[in-house]
C-alpha cells in the first residue's frame, strides 16, 4: 500500500504536467507581482510574492491566501527537475546538454532561495575623510539609544525591530 503510494508521489514529481502547471503559474505570479509594484515598490513587492510560500491578500482584518507564491513554486519546481533527473533522464554524452542546461537551472533555483534567505543589504555612505563604524540600512528599523556624557566617545545601545518588546 505504501509502496502504491510512493509510486504516485514519485510520478506526480516526475510528470512534465507538473512542471508546465508550474511554469504558468511562475508566469502569472510575476504578471500580477509586476503590476502590484505601484502600490508596494519593488521590494514590497519580493516579501510579498517571491519570499513567501502563499500570497496573502486582505480582507479586513483577516488575511486570506490566495495563490502560491515564490518559495512553494520554486521549491516545486526543484523537487520535480531533481525528480525527473534521478527517474526519467539517463547519462550519456547525447544528453550532456539537457544535463548541463538543467544543472544551471537547479543552480538558479538553490542561489534565489539562498540569497532571499541570506542576504542582507546595507549601505555606508563616507565623506572624504570620514570614519564609521557603523552600517545603514533602508528597510530596517532599530531604535538606537546614546548616551552622550563623555565627549570624546558616544556609547551606543540598537534595538533592531526584529525585537518586539511588549507584544
Amino acid at each position: 500500500m505504501i509502496t502504491l503510494y510512493f509510486r504516485q508521489l514519485r510520478s506526480l514529481f516526475n510528470s512534465l504536467r507538473l512542471t508546465v502547471v508550474l511554469i504558468a503559474l511562475s508566469i502569472i505570479l510575476v504578471f500580477w507581482a509586476t503590476l502590484d509594484q505601484i502600490n508596494l515598490g519593488v521590494w514590497g513587492v519580493q516579501q510579498k510574492f517571491f519570499h513567501s510560500f502563499l500570497v496573502f491578500l486582505s480582507l479586513g482584518d483577516l488575511q486570506v491566501p490566495v495563490f502560491p507564491g515564490g518559495y512553494l513554486i520554486g521549491g516545486l519546481l526543484l523537487a520535480n527537475l531533481i525528480s525527473a533527473h534521478i527517474y526519467r533522464f539517463r547519462m550519456g554524452w547525447r544528453k550532456t546538454g539537457i544535463w548541463i542546461a538543467h544543472a544551471g537551472l537547479i543552480l538558479l533555483l538553490l542561489g534565489e532561495l539562498a540569497s532571499g534567505l541570506l542576504q542582507k543589504d546595507f549601505q555606508m555612505r563616507l565623506d572624504e575623510g570620514e570614519t564609521k563604524n557603523y552600517a545603514e540600512s533602508n528597510r530596517r528599523n532599530e531604535l538606537a539609544i546614546i548616551d552622550a556624557t563623555d565627549p570624546g566617545f558616544d556609547d551606543v545601545v540598537a534595538i533592531p525591530e526584529s525585537i518586539q518588546i511588549g507584544r
